[in-house]
């Protein structure tokens, strides 16, 4: 099943609706997934400091070969855990909007006060705050 294409903004408020989605995303995401991103921060974070030292060392010797070397290294190993963050990202991102969205397109979180309407029989407005949910056209 494709994606749905979300609005851009918000047509009452003018919000961004990607931002709002990503904050929504990020609030309900389990600790499992927090645990993988922050990880994959310390090998990025790892992939840059290996560059820094290498490139330190090879101007230390006094070889531009070397200090190319250890900066490809480090930029390979930080290139490598960007890829897979991202990668990661759009999986579960996609997922989570999959889960999250009833069969007429509606997405099933409140986008004023983020309140989980999944347990609503009908998604006409907000309980919370009155809010009508955003509708997404499917492709």
């Amino acid at each position: 099943m494709p994606t749905p294409k979300a609005p851009r903004r918000d047509p009452k408020s003018g919000r961004s609706v990607p931002r709002v989605v990503h904050q929504i995303f990020l609030k309900n995401q389990p600790a499992d997934y927090r645990q993988g991103d922050v990880k994959l921060r310390v090998i990025g974070g790892i992939g840059v400091a290996v560059g820094v030292i290498g490139a330190l060392i090879g101007r230390g010797v006094g070889s531009d070969v070397a200090a190319i070397a250890g900066m490809l290294f480090g930029a390979a190993i930080f290139g490598g855990a960007l890829f897979a963050a991202s990668r990661r990202y759009k999986r579960a991102y996609r997922s989570f909007i999959e889960q999250n969205m009833a069969d007429d397109g509606t997405f099933l979180f409140c986008p004023n006060c983020h309140y989980d309407l999944r347990g609503q029989t009908q998604h006409k407005l907000c309980p919370e705050c009155g809010t009508k949910p955003w509708v997404f056209k499917q492709d």
